[in-house]
């Protein structure tokens, strides 16, 4: 048997079986976007503590990445690469189809779709583009923690939903809208492409 972890927190938990290590934070390159720009309080995270906590998850582990970006990334930090695994879309969900949008939202300009964590990184610039704004109706997708993140009459947010239900809200959708300065992967933008969405 052996144990999955993530490369971060993981460096926590020391089991004395097999461990398989999974990467897919570049967190030294985003710490290079922080020193320029308005998340100067998370850049020593960043830089310093989650690189470390990243070494030492890539002791004795068996190292997986998700893409050639973060293969690239574990050399810079001093890691090795025992495995390359891409992510990849499930073409029979995320593909383009007719689906009907709900009567309120017809009045609007345009329909935006976001999909992402309530994450300083990922979450922040939006209340600003909500709110600026106001023609466009905004699809909010979160994954983890149930949390109420905007008050707009031109939002309408969803929680963990399901992927055949996610399939579905890119459809609903004009554009797919990311914010994230840097991604590993970008399995989001994937999916809406796939749906045929554009990525603003």
């Amino acid at each position: 048997k052996a144990i999955i972890r993530n490369s971060g927190c993981g460096a926590f938990y020391k089991p004395k079986n097999k461990v398989i290590t999974l990467f897919q934070d570049p967190s030294v390159y985003v710490s290079e976007y922080m020193s320029s720009q308005r998340f100067k309080e998370w850049e020593f995270e960043f830089e310093y503590l989650y690189p470390l906590l990243q070494r030492e998850c890539g002791r004795d582990s068996y190292n997986i990445a998700f893409s050639e970006y973060m293969v690239k990334y574990m050399g810079k930090i001093g890691v090795e690469c025992h495995q390359l695994i891409p992510l990849g879309v499930d073409l029979e969900l995320f593909k383009p189809k007719e689906v009907e949008r709900p009567e309120e939202w017809k009045k609007y300009k345009k329909v935006g779709i976001w999909v992402g964590k309530h994450h300083c990184l990922k979450w922040s610039f939006m209340p600003e583009l909500i709110q600026n704004n106001p023609d466009i109706f905004w699809i909010l997708v979160f994954y983890g923690k149930n949390v109420k993140s905007a008050k707009s009459e031109n939002i309408k947010q969803y929680f963990n939903v399901s992927q055949e239900e996610l399939a579905n809200l890119y459809n609903m959708a004009d554009f797919c809208i990311s914010t994230s300065p840097v991604e590993s992967f970008g399995l989001t933008n994937l999916e809406a492409m796939s749906c045929n969405k554009p990525i603003v």
